[in-house]
């Protein structure tokens, strides 16, 4: 699957459903949620931080089941950062009700995914995230 979807949230719910049919059409059903969740937080930060909501500006999405191992990029066109060093550390020994919300991104990327790269490719920002297939 690879797809570019225009700089908008509400695209969301089309991401959720492409990676969704493409589980499925995968046998890929006990990970999908995983992957999802990544897509979305990464999506969502280049619309706000990446492009301000800029709808005019696109990110592509590309998902493809290699082997035992699904690999996920995530394209833009914003301002050069990587956010596996770029972003700040999340906040995670305060109490709920005194972190400020967000921050977290990062850490569930490192959470749910086995494997994550950046590189900047011609004023190309990409994310690869690789998630692991468990054998059943």
């Amino acid at each position: 699957m690879k797809k570019s979807y225009s700089a908008k949230l509400e695209n969301i719910g089309a991401i959720t459903a492409d990676i969704e049919n493409y589980c499925a059409s995968n046998g890929l059903d006990d990970i999908c949620f995983q992957i999802n969740l990544c897509v979305e937080e990464v999506f969502a930060n280049c619309v706000e931080y990446g492009y301000s909501q800029d709808p005019s500006k696109s990110v592509e999405i590309e998902i493809a089941k290699r082997g035992n191992r699904v690999e996920i990029f995530v394209r833009d066109t914003a301002r050069a950062f990587n956010p596996l060093l770029d972003a700040a550390p999340p906040d995670l020994t305060s109490s709920l009700e005194d972190r400020k919300v967000g921050g977290l991104g990062v850490f569930f990327l490192r959470k749910n995914m086995d494997k994550l790269s950046y590189r900047r490719i011609g004023g190309i920002n990409e994310l690869m995230m690789v998630k692991n297939i468990k054998p059943k």
